[in-house]
C-alpha cells in the first residue's frame, strides 16, 4: 500500500484514547502501541522530525496498514497493549527473553489451618505470597526451614482429609504439628503460623515476642519449647541479617542497561528489608529510548501473574505512568508507586540494579562474540557452505524398537530455540532401526522446509555415527533438499581417551579437535538436548501406554 493510502488512513484515525496496530502488507502485526490521542500519536510516525527513534525508518518501511481499538482510559489502553502484544508478538515491540520460571511461596493464610506450598503464578485468593525466587533450591530451603521451624502443613486437601484419625509421616518427623488429626489446637496454630508468616517476610518484630515465650518456658521449665523458640529467633535473626535498607518496605528495583542490539532488565526483589533474589531478563533493542523500553517491560514483567510490592523503583519515568500506577494498583489490590529516585536506600538499590544490568549486558556480550568464534571454527573445520547460525539436531528414542520417537531442536546463534522443537512418533520402521528412523524423520521435516516456522537451518546435525549421517544424506536427496543446508553427525568417543567425534560429507576422517573445542561443546549441547527432548517423549508414550 503507498505511503498516501497510510495517510489517508491515519487522518481518519480519532482523536481518542485507544491502541494502534502497525500492519505489514501481508495483515500481520508489526508493531502495537496505545495513545491518549490516536490521531497524533500514529500521526508522529510519518514525521521523521517529531520521533528520532532509530526503530521508526525500519518500522514505517514495513507498515503497510494502520488499525485502531478504542478505549475508555489509559488503564484500559495499557492492559489491551499488553494483550495484543502477548498474541501477535510484533517484532518492533520489546519481547521479553528469559529462561527462568521464577517461583514464589504461597501461604494460604485465609484457611482454617494455613499450607505452605509452591506457586508458578500469584493470583487473587486471599493467599500471602513470598519471593520470587529464581532458583527452586533456595525456595526449598526457605520452605523447608518454614516447616521445621514452625511445624506448618504443607499437604493437600485431600491428603489432609484422609489423615483425620492419624497423622502423616511428617508429625513424626517433627515438620507437621498435625492440624489434621487434632494434635494441635487452632490458636496454637494461628500462633505457629504468624511466626512463620513473620520468618517469611524476613523477621520484622516477631524476635522480641518469642524471645519473651522462650523465657517464659524455661523459667516454667519446658525446656523443648524453650528450644523451640530458639531456633526460631535464630532463624528469623539471620533473616533480618539480609537487610540491606533500614526501610522494610517491599520493593521491585528495575535497572536497566542497553546496547545497539538488545536491552537487559536486572529486577532486584526487596523484600522484608533486604534485597531477597534477583531477576535477569533480555529483549531485542527496537530502538525505544528508555522511558518507552520501561514502560514495555512493565507491561510484559507484571502482566505474568508475578507478585506485585507497594513500590517499584526504575531509573526513568515510563510513559504512562499514572496509567501504569493505576493498573499495577488494581492488579495488587492495594496502592502501588512507580518511584524514580534521586538520592537515598532507594537510589542506592537502583546503582545495584543497574551495575547488574550493565554486568548482564557485558557477559551476553563476551558470550555472544564467543559463540560468534566457535560458529566460525565449526564452518572451518567442517568445510561447511555457511556459517551454522541455525543449528536443528535430530535424535531417535525406543525401548526395543517399540514406541520409537525422535525429535528435532533448534539453536539459534548457539542459544535452544524451544518455540522450533519439534517432536515425532515414527511410523513406518518396525524393530530397532535407528538409520530408517532418522531417514523417516528428516524427511518428514524436510517436506515441509516451505512452510512458516519450518524454515530449513544452516547445518541439520545428526545424533549418531556414519550409518546415520548416510540415511540423513539418502533423506537429502529423495527430498530435492540437498545442497540446500549443510548436514554433519556427532558420536560419542569410546572411553576418555576419545573424544566425541563429528562426521561430515567431504571429510576422510571425523573431527576431533585437540584445542579450542568450544564448537564441539555447542554440538555436543546440540546433541544431548535433542536427545532429553526425545526421549522425555519416549517415556510420556511408555508411561501412557503401561497405564492403559
Amino acid at each position: 500500500m503507498a505511503l498516501a493510502d497510510l495517510k489517508s488512513q491515519v487522518a481518519a484515525l480519532p482523536s481518542s484514547c485507544g491502541v494502534y496496530i502497525m500492519r505489514n502488507a501481508s495483515g500481520a502485526p508489526v508493531y502495537v502501541g496505545k495513545g491518549t490521542n490516536l490521531k497524533s500519536r500514529v500521526r508522529s510516525y510519518l514525521n521523521p522530525r517529531s520521533d528520532s527513534r532509530p526503530q521508526i525508518a525500519y518500522l514505517m518501511r514495513e507498515a503497510a496498514a494502520v488499525d485502531y481499538i478504542l478505549s475508555r482510559d489509559e488503564r484500559e489502553a495499557l492492559i489491551l497493549e499488553n494483550s495484543l502484544i502477548k498474541e501477535h508478538k510484533p517484532k518492533f515491540n520489546i519481547q521479553l527473553k528469559d529462561d527462568k520460571t521464577y517461583a514464589s511461596l504461597r501461604f494460604s493464610v485465609h484457611e482454617k489451618f494455613p499450607r505452605l506450598s509452591m506457586a508458578r503464578r500469584v493470583r487473587e485468593d486471599g493467599a500471602a505470597y513470598f519471593g520470587p525466587f529464581s532458583r527452586g533450591g533456595d525456595l526449598k530451603a526457605i520452605a523447608n526451614l518454614a516447616r521445621r521451624l514452625f511445624a506448618v502443613r504443607d499437604c493437600s486437601a485431600a491428603k489432609f482429609k484422609r489423615h483425620r484419625r492419624r497423622p502423616c509421616l511428617s508429625y513424626d518427623m517433627r515438620l507437621c504439628s498435625g492440624p489434621c488429626a487434632g494434635k494441635i489446637s487452632e490458636e496454637k496454630y494461628a500462633e505457629m503460623c504468624k511466626g512463620a508468616e513473620a520468618f517469611l517476610r524476613g523477621g520484622g518484630g516477631a524476635a522480641g515476642a518469642l524471645k519473651s515465650k522462650m523465657k517464659k518456658a524455661a523459667q516454667e521449665l519446658r525446656y523443648d519449647d524453650a528450644a523451640l523458640y530458639r531456633d526460631q529467633i535464630s532463624a528469623l535473626r539471620a533473616r533480618e541479617g539480609r537487610a540491606s535498607s533500614a526501610s522494610r518496605t517491599d520493593r521491585d528495583v528495575i535497572g536497566a542497561a542497553a546496547d545497539g542490539e538488545s536491552f537487559e532488565f536486572v529486577a532486584l526483589f526487596h523484600r522484608g528489608g533486604g534485597v531477597a533474589d534477583k531477576a535477569e531478563f533480555s529483549a531485542k533493542n527496537t530502538g525505544a529510548d528508555t522511558p518507552r523500553a520501561l514502560g514495555e517491560f512493565l507491561g510484559r514483567f507484571y502482566d505474568a501473574g508475578r507478585q506485585i510490592p507497594p513500590e517499584v523503583v526504575v531509573p526513568a519515568a515510563p510513559e504512562h505512568r499514572g496509567a501504569y500506577e493505576k493498573w499495577l494498583s488494581e492488579k495488587r489490590g492495594g496502592a502501588v508507586r512507580i518511584i524514580v529516585p534521586a538520592r537515598g536506600a532507594r537510589a542506592k538499590l537502583l546503582r545495584l540494579a543497574e551495575d547488574n544490568a550493565a554486568e548482564a549486558l557485558r557477559k551476553k556480550r563476551i558470550r555472544g562474540e564467543r559463540e560468534k568464534d566457535a560458529l566460525s571454527a565449526l564452518k572451518k573445520a567442517l568445510k561447511l557452505s555457511r556459517t551454522p547460525r541455525e543449528i536443528e539436531c535430530l535424535d531417535i528414542s525406543n525401548t526395543g524398537g517399540a514406541l520409537a520417537t525422535g525429535a528435532v531442536v533448534r539453536f539459534s546463534n548457539g542459544e535452544p530455540d524451544k518455540k522450533r522443537y519439534k517432536r515425532y512418533r515414527i511410523k513406518t520402521v518396525s524393530g530397532q532401526d535407528d538409520f530408517a528412523g532418522i531417514k523417516e524423520m528428516l524427511s518428514r521435516r524436510l517436506k515441509r522446509a516451505g512452510e512458516k516456522g519450518w524454515e530449513l537451518p544452516d547445518l541439520i546435525l545428526i545424533d549418531g555415527g556414519k550409518g546415520q549421517l548416510s540415511a540423513a544424506m539418502e533423506a537429502m536427496r529423495e527430498t530435492g533438499a540437498e545442497g540446500k543446508a549443510d548436514i554433519a553427525a556427532i558420536a560419542k568417543g569410546r572411553g576418555r581417551e576419545r573424544g566425541d567425534a563429528v562426521y561430515a560429507p567431504g571429510r576422510k576422517t571425523p573431527w576431533t579437535p585437540l584445542k579450542d573445542k568450544e564448537g564441539l561443546f555447542l554440538l555436543m549441547r546440540a546433541r544431548d538436548e535433542a536427545h532429553r527432548f526425545a526421549l522425555g517423549y519416549h517415556r510420556k508414550l511408555r508411561g501412557r501406554e503401561m497405564m492403559r
